[in-house]
């Protein structure tokens, strides 16, 4: 019986240790774009923060979710209702905080939301409301 400051566990393989060195780099990298999304949007009613036209976002996202063909698209009809009726860019993206990723993630990127872009922002909204 080991005692209790000595432990009994296998020394971590070279390989094992890389690969949970890329799975670690990659956790963190992972920051979704509803969480960028999120983090552009000011609670005190402020700017977006983000540079797109909300006509072209809002077409963008109808051509995505337009038909059942795409397995990744699972939007709400009451997402999909926001998406397309609402003039508002913050109540578009609060719609796409809704989505599994995929959509909102192509919609921003054809509409030319660059995601380090957005990442910046979020980090100036983050900084003016001293959240960092």
């Amino acid at each position: 019986m080991a005692s209790r400051g000595t432990s009994t566990r296998k020394p971590v393989s070279e390989r094992t240790s890389r690969a949970l060195a890329i799975a670690r780099r990659e956790a963190r990298a992972q920051v979704s774009s509803g969480h960028l999304l999120l983090g552009a949007l000011h609670p005190d009613g402020g700017g977006i923060k983000i540079d797109a036209d909300l006509d072209e976002l809002r077409e963008h996202v109808a051509k995505l979710t337009d038909g059942p063909s795409d397995p990744h698209v699972r939007l709400s009809d009451r997402v999909k209702r926001v998406l397309t009726e609402h003039r508002s860019i913050r109540d578009v993206v609060t719609a796409l905080l809704d989505d599994p990723e995929s959509t909102a993630s192509r919609a921003l990127a054809r509409a030319g939301v660059d995601p380090a872009l957005l990442r910046g922002k979020t980090d100036k909204v983050s900084r003016e409301l001293k959240y960092r």
